[in-house]
């Protein structure tokens, strides 16, 4: 990455500590439209969705981000949320072709506050609207973690 100045520097998060999920099989989109109140359809591997999860009384379960990955959603919410939001989302899947796993551990995930995408040297870069303002998500290698935060702060 080259360097910037002081005042092109972006704002980034580190949000890898959020709870992280991957859903896959054919009925997925189905699956989680039905219990999100966005169009799943919006996602896709270059640009996330915000949406919320309901209870069957529409009551706030979680609020999430989704994003396509190949034939996978990625999930990613609060991490006080990781094993409820796995546990309510598993309680729906009846007869479904639909898998969901924990994959909190398998990505590090930053959001870099900027109207350009950044060019890191690794990791999957997804449009995001996070804090009301357009960003972009770094999922990315959990072994790149340290080096592409001091990429981002560089």
């Amino acid at each position: 990455m080259t360097r910037r100045s002081e005042t092109e520097r972006p704002f980034f998060l580190d949000l890898s500590a959020r709870a992280k999920l991957r859903v896959a099989g054919a009925d997925r989109f189905r699956f989680l439209n039905g219990q999100i109140t966005n169009d799943l359809q919006k996602a896709s591997e270059t640009a996330a969705i915000e949406a919320c999860v309901l209870n069957a009384k529409g009551k706030l379960n979680a609020h999430i981000f989704i994003a396509a990955l190949g034939e996978t959603l990625l999930i990613d919410a609060e991490p006080e949320l990781r094993e409820t939001l796995r546990v309510r989302l598993d309680r729906y899947v009846i007869a479904d072709d639909v898998q969901i796993e924990d994959v909190t551990d398998e990505f590090s995930l930053f959001h870099v506050l900027t109207e350009e995408p950044p060019a890191p040297d690794s990791g999957r870069i997804v449009s995001a609207r996070r804090f009301a303002r357009r960003g972009w998500d770094i999922w990315s290698d959990p072994a790149r973690h340290d080096a592409l935060r001091a990429d981002l702060s560089s």
